[in-house]
């Protein structure tokens, strides 16, 4: 008789914390992008469904970036702007 379990192997990452850091601030980014257009998008809508798809996706977006923030920070030690945000 055969298993029909299948083997979970560890995931490796190849990304060095310099360059995790670096791609979860483009995330944060793209998260923050979306999250603007959809609250611009939000009372442009005539119907109340829509306005409530839309405003749930605006409060997923919410818990993204904080999610995204707190990744960061866990890299880190503390959240911080990305440099060229701050130039």
């Amino acid at each position: 008789m055969t298993s029909n379990t299948t083997e979970i192997k560890p995931v490796t990452c190849s990304l060095n914390q310099k360059d995790a850091i670096f791609d979860l601030n483009q995330a944060l980014k793209a998260e923050e992008r979306a999250l603007e257009s959809y609250q611009m998008i939000v009372d442009l809508l005539d119907s109340d469904a829509e306005q409530e798809t839309i405003s749930n996706v605006i409060e997923d977006e919410k818990r993204h970036i904080a999610m995204v923030k707190e990744l960061i920070s866990d890299l880190t030690g503390n959240y911080q702007e990305p440099e060229e945000a701050l130039s």
